[in-house]
């Protein structure tokens, strides 16, 4: 099966993502300065989500560069990754216009937990279908990145209950850790 296809599809998805994340800063009719500062929770939550999404598409391509082969297994898991990232707009924009609240920042954790697992699952089928391809050269590196990652987003789960603004933190957090994306051979 070929991966062209897949990480079309997937730079698709992800693109879409990206774009629909800004469509949903909403600026009131009235013009000046204190306006656009009112808004400024918006456009930082907007910030830090298109940083998450352009982070793991940095990732998804480099887990992709040396692979020959995939298989059914990575075409779901990849499916089911890009399904979490499809929310990340969603709950961006809810967080976005309140960052005080417990529920929206709850919510915005919860889902960067389920594709940080997505993609965890997607690496573990890209190996599996193509075991030459080794998807990540350094995978200790990766193991304790992907670790550290998770353990910060269950972090802002918890915190986010009493200091909803944490779940920002947590997302700028994530975003330096991955940063430089894990190269392949």
């Amino acid at each position: 099966m070929s991966k062209s296809r897949l990480e079309a599809f997937s730079d698709g998805v992800m693109a879409i993502i990206l774009t629909i994340l800004v469509l949903d800063i909403k600026l009131p009719d009235k013009y000046s300065w204190s306006v656009l500062w009112d808004a400024k929770m918006q456009f930082i939550t907007y910030i830090a989500s298109f940083l998450l999404v352009a982070m793991i598409w940095n990732q998804h391509h480099q887990m992709f560069l040396k692979v020959k082969k995939i298989n059914g297994q990575v075409l779901w898991a990849n499916i089911i990754l890009l399904f979490w990232l499809s929310l990340i707009p969603v709950a961006a924009g809810w967080y976005g216009r309140n960052v005080f609240s417990p529920e929206a920042g709850v919510l915005f954790a919860v889902i960067v937990i389920f594709f940080n697992l997505a993609f965890l699952w997607l690496n573990h089928c890209v190996e599996k279908a193509d075991e030459k391809a080794n998807a990540t050269r350094n995978k200790r590196r990766f193991n304790f990145l992907s670790i550290l990652s998770l353990i910060v987003n269950i972090a802002a789960v918890f915190i986010s209950y009493f200091f909803p603004p944490f779940v920002l933190i947590a997302t700028f957090c994530n975003g330096l850790l991955w940063v430089v994306p894990i190269q392949l051979d």
